[in-house]
């Protein structure tokens, strides 16, 4: 039986949630903070913690941050009696909760909150059993400790449409400066963010960081949508859409310049919560994609069970769409299920005319690659726009022109 950490300074709550699922779980109840503390930091094993928001000795965002310290594995619910939850959720996610729960709550309600995060932490217990090399270990003992603001840069890479060359959006991406080994290529450190866990603080960090992008663009004279990837390993681990929501809106960002990508390059195993996620960005006006198409896990399940507005095709296929006809007709059949399915189409990588010009010639909608901008700063991507008014020739790949405005 899964064995629950209760905390909260309210005797009757504790009796009455030992009473209520004292069948389902060992149930520990303590009212003090500092005890669930020296409980955590002398290993007891626990399959959950519940805390109290607002305890008199410490409140229980600061205890879930310190139990995360202690055992980041153990997930975390938090109760609360009283306040905003929205101007609650950006202390609740640095504290890595993973579900918010206002009292009263059904003791029903708190008994499935428990079984999925309970569910969602053996699961991760799971991929992070996969044994690390020992240049793995040092990147994820190094992102363990890495201070993200002074470590992370955002860069912003541009997305073209086929059709007029219009600038239509960006692309959000991550670059790890490390203070002494320089630049950690993502496809080093990003997989064993997702195997550790570590791919939350840094999905967090992202958006975060993605926000303040788009403010400093629209200063600038320029709205332009942005898209963040979202790791498979994160959906169901931590409350992803109040992150979405709390980060974004701190900015002043609204959801609708906002693009969440999943990526295939994970198995999804929580495949529920992934489409409840995308099913509540879309109705709040965010768009969706499914990144990577193509070479992640169960490509077509995923497209089949997952709601989305784009498919992006994945670099690998793009590099030899010219020179290998499977590759080729692996694009068509893409664009014909997309076209199918009502769904835009983006191909990633591209970086010559001749690419560009087959890509259009197949019904590619959009473009994102080095044939057009780099992954740029803000300020280099506003010197950008200025300089190009937001626009590239399309026929320079319609009709095999230079392409110009870089």
């Amino acid at each position: 039986m899964d064995r629950i950490l209760i905390v909260d300074d309210e005797p009757q709550v504790l009796d009455g949630i030992r009473r209520a699922l004292g069948r389902y779980f060992t149930i520990d109840p303590v009212s003090c903070a500092h005890e669930a503390l020296r409980r955590l930091a002398g290993g007891e094993r626990y399959a959950a913690i519940v805390s109290d928001l607002a305890m008199s000795a410490m409140d229980g965002v600061t205890l879930l941050e310190r139990a995360r310290q202690i055992a980041p594995a153990i997930p975390r619910v938090m109760l609360s009696g009283h306040g905003d939850r929205s101007a609650l959720m950006e202390a609740i996610n640095r504290a890595g909760v993973i579900a918010f729960l206002q009292k009263p709550t059904p003791a029903a309600e708190l008994q499935q909150v428990l079984l999925k995060a309970i569910g969602s932490a053996k699961a991760a217990a799971a991929r992070h059993a996969v044994p690390l090399n020992p240049k793995q270990q040092w990147i994820a003992s190094e992102l363990a400790d890495a201070d993200h603001d002074a470590q992370f840069r955002l860069l912003l890479q541009p997305r073209i449409d086929a059709a007029d060359g219009q600038m239509v959006a960006t692309e959000a991406l991550i670059r790890w400066l490390h203070p002494r080994r320089g630049l950690v290529p993502p496809a080093e450190f990003i997989p064993v963010a997702e195997t550790t866990g570590l791919i939350d603080g840094i999905t967090h960090w992202m958006l975060r960081e993605t926000g303040r992008a788009w403010q400093m663009l629209k200063d600038g004279g320029i709205d332009l949508s942005i898209s963040v990837n979202v790791s498979a390993a994160s959906i169901g681990t931590y409350d992803l859409m109040g992150a979405i929501s709390s980060t974004i809106a701190a900015s002043g960002m609204p959801l609708d310049r906002l693009e969440v990508e999943i990526t295939e390059s994970h198995k999804l195993e929580q495949t529920e919560s992934a489409r409840d996620l995308l099913c509540a960005l879309r109705g709040l006006g965010a768009r969706t994609a499914l990144d990577d198409f193509g070479t992640g896990h169960a490509s077509l399940e995923m497209l089949r069970q997952l709601d989305v507005d784009m498919l992006k095709i994945d670099r690998s296929f793009v590099a030899n769409v010219v020179h290998n006809p499977r590759h080729c007709e692996i694009v068509r059949s893409i664009v014909d299920l997309s076209r199918a399915l009502h769904l835009e189409v983006v191909a990633e990588g591209v970086e010559t005319l001749t690419q560009a010009s087959l890509l259009h010639g197949l019904g590619v909608h959009q473009f994102q690659g080095f044939l057009f901008a780099p992954g740029l700063t803000v300020q280099q991507l506003l010197k950008q726009c200025l300089s190009t008014h937001g626009r590239f020739d399309a026929l320079a790949w319609q009709c095999g022109e230079p392409v110009g405005g870089m």
